[in-house]
């Protein structure tokens, strides 16, 4: 009777545990992320210019965001993939890959948020890899808006 309880006890423990860390095991972007971005960028082959953006998600578990400028001009959607692995990122902010005098939007990281949005690589910027031209990683801050609770 007593190894039934310890067992039992044991069972209740770990499903406290895998439930208490399902919830960052699966987070998501679900909210707005907005950002002044001073230059010229690359995102899903299309050229935007420099500007304030919003970029949401496309829905709950479609791979896409919309990346859309503040002025009203044309957006761009743009594949991601989502990771989930390492901690959690310590502020919001886009990452680009510069290659010469060209950026490219690489990443999207949303504090405190373990899941990061790999952007697909365009057809330019798969070319510049593939002639062997090592980009540099840079980042600028962005701020989030989480979605309001559907309550």
């Amino acid at each position: 009777m007593k190894i039934r309880v310890v067992v039992l006890q044991s069972f209740l423990f770990a499903s406290f545990l895998v439930g208490g860390m399902l919830p960052s095991l699966h987070a998501q972007i679900t909210g707005d992320i907005e950002a002044d971005v001073p230059f010229a960028f690359v995102v899903a082959d299309t050229t935007l210019g420099p500007g304030s953006y919003t970029i949401h998600p496309l829905g709950g578990e479609d791979p896409a965001m919309e990346i859309c400028p503040a002025d009203g001009r044309a957006s761009a959607v743009v594949l991601i993939t989502r990771s989930v692995g390492g901690s959690a990122a310590p502020r919001t902010e886009l990452l680009f890959h510069r290659y010469g005098d060209q950026e490219f939007l690489s990443k999207i990281l949303v504090e405190r948020n373990e899941e990061k949005a790999e952007i697909e690589r365009s057809r330019s910027e798969s070319a510049r890899r593939r002639e062997g031209q090592k980009a540099q990683l840079h980042s600028l801050p962005a701020r989030y808006r989480p979605a309001p609770n559907p309550s």
